[in-house]
């Protein structure tokens, strides 16, 4: 789909100016009109704004979805974390090959590996798997925490792989389902673990990434597999197109 992306963006900007153009000359059928003021000019601009966005939010879902569906394996380079752990989870259940990196073991790390993934300890590109070493349909997530100089960030980095971080796929997710994200100052874990669990036990259901780990599951991601529905800890994120959103108490910084 990535190599269709210019093409498709060519498109969506013609159809963007036709329908300005139509509107202008809905609105002043006289090109002599448009010298009379800037009522035209006003509706045409809102006219391709309007359709700049509607035609970025459709191109947007279509090539998300699309670069999900080739997405073969998944590295994740700081695999511990605990929001990075949930996302791994994630695509363990959809039964991609996922392997990564982590500076120290944990029981959080020694319990991914137990449900399937793959994760070494130092950094050792001889380490990183066959499976991912394909640019094209391997997905590289890295946190933060992790330094620009890291050998396996940098491997990843200078041979085309995509890289991005955890919580460009959280946004990602937003766009491919319908999510409830939960932010604030204080109470966010709490909260969005209350709501996955009640969406989870009702017919509703629901998929949940969290910032702990639930006492009443004894993990940090909910699965299912008949739900639409995603609770998030939004946090310090961008990009989440949620279709519902949560705000905790929210303290000044000084």
């Amino acid at each position: 789909m990535s190599k269709y992306r210019n093409t498709i963006t060519l498109i969506l900007s013609a159809i963007s100016i036709m329908v300005s153009v139509a509107a202008l000359c809905r609105t002043y059928p006289h090109t002599s009109d448009l010298g009379m003021d800037y009522q035209g000019v006003i509706v045409g601009m809102l006219a391709l704004l309007v359709t700049i966005l509607i035609g970025w939010q459709i191109y947007t879902a279509i090539n998300v979805k699309e670069e999900l569906k080739d997405i073969k394996a998944v590295y994740f380079v700081g695999a511990g974390g605990i929001g990075m752990s949930a996302i791994a989870r994630y695509f363990i259940n959809r039964g991609l090959v996922v392997a990564g990196y982590d500076k120290t073991p944990s029981d959080l790390t020694h319990q991914l590996e137990k449900e399937g993934m793959l994760i070494h300890y130092e950094e050792n590109l001889d380490e990183i798997p066959h499976a991912c070493r394909n640019s094209s349909s391997c997905l590289v997530i890295y946190t933060p925490a992790i330094p620009e100089k890291h050998k396996e960030l940098q491997y990843f980095r200078t041979n085309g792989f995509e890289v991005v971080k955890r919580a460009q796929v959280l946004g990602t997710l937003t766009r491919t389902h319908k999510g409830l994200c939960v932010a604030g100052t204080h109470g966010k874990t709490t909260t969005s673990t209350m709501c996955a669990h009640i969406m989870h036990q009702s017919h509703v259901d629901c998929n949940a990434f969290l910032g702990g780990i639930s006492k009443n599951y004894g993990t940090n991601y909910i699965l299912s597999d008949k739900s639409d529905y995603i609770v998030i800890e939004a946090d310090e994120f961008v990009g989440l197109q949620p279709g519902a959103q949560l705000g905790e108490e929210i303290l000044a910084v000084r």
